[in-house]
């Protein structure tokens, strides 16, 4: 049942290693690597971290969040039963993968790169994201949802039972590949080119 707080602590190198009951907190850790390894039942943010590398890895009931982080690259691996929240991250490249029942938000991240890589009956959120690319790779039973995306990417692929939302996305391209039994939604999307 520890509280961990780590504050500005420059080129500093964070590693959590099997806490259990854990609330961490990491604020101004500015061109930090953090590594959170086998935590269960932790609540983890981080809070304006530049220049940073963060893993979250094989966290069962987990609840993330990264806020104001620029330059990131973020990864979360084997995460189950997560809510994970990225908010206002610039240049940012995101990886999720074997996330199931994950429900993930993504808010406010320009020019990033967001990958969802086999993720079952996971619920995917992206809003406000400009000049983003996004690819969901072999995601059976998903909800996505794509909203206000300006100028986007985004790629379906292999994706069977799942609803796809659209809503208003200018200026965007998007491609659903073998999506069998799929509900897809396009609404409000000027300029668009769809290819089902």
């Amino acid at each position: 049942s520890a509280s961990v707080t780590v504050l500005a602590v420059p080129s500093a190198c964070v590693t959590l290693l099997a806490v259990p009951s854990t609330c961490v907190t990491l604020l101004a850790v500015p061109t930090s690597c953090v590594t959170l390894l086998a935590v269960p039942s932790t609540c983890v943010t981080l809070l304006t971290v530049p220049t940073s590398c963060v893993t979250v890895l094989t966290v069962p009931s987990a609840c993330v969040t990264l806020q104001a982080v620029p330059t990131a690259c973020v990864t979360l691996q084997a995460v189950p039963t997560a809510c994970v929240t990225l908010l206002a991250v610039p240049s940012a490249c995101v990886t999720l993968q074997a996330v199931p029942m994950a429900c993930v938000t993504l808010l406010a991240v320009p020019t990033s790169c967001v990958t969802l890589l086999a993720m079952p009956t996971a619920c995917v959120t992206l809003q406000a994201v400009p000049m983003a690319r996004v690819t969901l790779l072999a995601v059976p039973s998903a909800c996505v949802t794509l909203q206000a995306v300006p100028i986007s990417c985004v790629t379906l692929q292999a994706v069977p039972s799942a609803c796809v939302t659209l809503l208003a996305v200018p200026s965007a391209r998007v491609t659903l590949q073998t999506v069998p039994s799929a509900c897809v939604t396009l609404l409000a999307m000027p300029t668009a080119c769809v290819t089902l």
